[in-house]
């Protein structure tokens, strides 16, 4: 798959295939991206298998454009939204003890 024509809104990243498709991704996946400039945002290389930004340190595949998940289901975005709840689970699997 080849991607071309990429642009953002403020939730997703939008992309044309060679079908002449529009796919998009939600940025909740991309949290750099999210919070990226507009500047920064056009500042991408475009690979074999994808999308770079060597500003962000952060990569988009064009595979990950077809994935069933690109849109995140309520749960996955409750948490995607709440990273300090991810934090507190580190925290706390790094007090068990084996």
């Amino acid at each position: 798959m080849k991607l071309t024509n990429i642009r953002f809104d403020a939730e997703f990243i939008y992309a044309t295939d060679e079908k002449g498709r529009t796919l998009k991704q939600s940025l909740l996946w991309y949290p750099a991206l999210k919070d990226a400039s507009d500047e920064e945002r056009r500042k991408y290389t475009v690979g074999f298998d994808g999308f770079h930004w060597r500003n962000l340190d952060e990569d988009v595949s064009f595979e990950s454009f077809e994935y069933d998940d690109a849109v995140p289901t309520p749960l996955q975005e409750f948490f995607l939204n709440h990273k300090e709840i991810n934090k507190l689970g580190e925290e706390y699997s790094s007090l068990i003890v084996e």
